[in-house]
């Protein structure tokens, strides 16, 4: 699950690379570590700007992520409409406000019928967005080579007759008599 992999994410002290972009948690922009440089170097020592970089800011993949995650998981909360608040119409994907709903579907929902479309079949655009964009591929999460299973090999030993294991191109499990 790449929500899982981004949520597990930590800087692993390593070289910074020049290309990789972060985001800033006080102003929420994306920097590479010399735009931060060039903004905050005023202010702050190398070493605090270091700091800054692997333990408060965030990979843009991590962030895009973490927003995928709270997408798949929105629901209408039943409180107030917000009227500056727009949203994607299922159909049509034209973004309105409730007012705009309201004026341009006034004549096809009734007055009673407006209010559960709204928050039940239409999308916030923050929502529409995140759910568009595709995993990173830095989210998809490859074996670990710490795990058991990526680091068992065959010891060579003898062959136990009870044992079965899944063949690579049919993904059946068989034991070694089976295979013979």
């Amino acid at each position: 699950d790449s929500s899982k992999v981004a949520a597990e994410w930590k800087d692993d002290g390593g070289e910074i690379k020049p290309e990789e972009v972060r985001q800033h948690p006080d102003d929420k922009e994306l920097y590479n570590f010399q735009a931060l440089k060039d903004k905050y170097g005023e202010t702050q020592s190398p070493e605090e700007l270091e700091a800054t970089w692997r333990q408060r800011m965030k990979p843009q993949w991590v962030v895009h992520e973490e927003e995928r995650a709270l997408a798949v998981a929105w629901k209408d909360d039943g409180g107030d409409i917000r009227a500056e608040e727009t949203r994607q119409h299922p159909d049509d994907k034209a973004c309105y406000t409730f007012e705009q709903l309201k004026e341009k579907f006034g004549e096809q929902l009734k007055a009673e019928e407006m209010e559960p479309f709204w928050r039940e079949k239409m999308r916030p655009q923050w929502v529409v967005d995140a759910l568009a964009r595709p995993p990173a591929p830095e989210a998809q999460q490859a074996p670990s080579k710490s795990s058991p299973a990526a680091a068992w090999k065959d010891d060579g030993g003898p062959i136990n007759a009870d044992e079965k294991r899944k063949h690579p191109e049919d993904g059946q499990f068989y034991s070694f008599e089976e295979l013979k």
